[in-house]
């Protein structure tokens, strides 16, 4: 089931006030993408990545409009989505350089062994295969939606974080200046209920629950 930014938008409407739709969808667009960055806790499938030879970086595509945000140490695997899938270890370009002077270049005749997300956020395999693998780059990752987004393919944030996601979004809109509607000293509140909320969902993510404790609503009339 997707969920429309719109439907984020409806849920909150009585706490906008006079804010224009496209206005609040955008800053309900960068409160979503700031949580799903900050927690970590929305993980998709990526499609499967065919190895190609003396390629180094890969695109990641997901179904739905996501980018990712980090690959999941625990599912990073090269093979065929069997029981005999090679699981491969997510490392980073910091620990690379400091393990191995040679590593971007360093090629291989057999399997990819290491893998991970490069700041342009594309897979980075290490070391470079000299041949195309018949086995596919298999990986989850945490991801958040893209600017364009329209929508949420997971209802994970809409039904376990609706309040937290409104807390940030009326935070970002009172924050906004030369509106009618700007209060900094309000906007800070609800940005501590924010952040509060990141780390709550952080934490429930850690111990494997989902959040069934909203927040209290506060009315708020912009």
């Amino acid at each position: 089931m997707t969920t429309t930014f719109e439907t984020f938008r409806a849920y909150m409407h009585t706490d906008l006030g006079s804010v224009p739709k496209p206005v609040a969808i955008k800053a309900i667009i960068e409160t979503v993408r700031e949580f799903c960055r900050t927690t970590e806790i929305l993980k998709v499938q990526a499609s499967n990545i065919t190895v190609l030879l003396n390629t180094a970086e890969f695109t990641i595509s997901f179904t739905g409009d996501y980018e990712p945000v980090s690959i999941d140490e625990q599912d990073a695997y090269l093979g065929d989505g069997s029981d005999t899938d090679s699981k491969l270890t997510v490392t980073s370009k910091r620990q690379l350089d400091q393990g191995e002077s040679n590593w971007q270049v360093l090629t291989t005749a057999s399997d990819i062994t290491h893998v991970f997300l490069t700041q342009s956020g594309k897979a980075r395999v290490y070391p470079i295969v000299e041949t195309t693998l018949t086995d596919y780059l298999r990986l989850k990752c945490s991801v958040m939606p893209t600017r364009s987004a329209t929508q949420m393919v997971d209802d994970l944030i809409y039904n376990d974080y609706i309040e937290v996601i409104r807390d940030g979004t009326i935070a970002r809109i009172l924050d906004m200046r030369n509106t009618d509607w700007y209060d900094p000293v309000l906007s800070r509140e609800y940005r501590r209920k924010f952040i509060i909320g990141m780390a709550d969902a952080r934490t429930l993510d850690s111990q494997g629950k989902n959040n069934h404790e909203m927040y209290a609503k506060v009315d708020l009339i912009l």
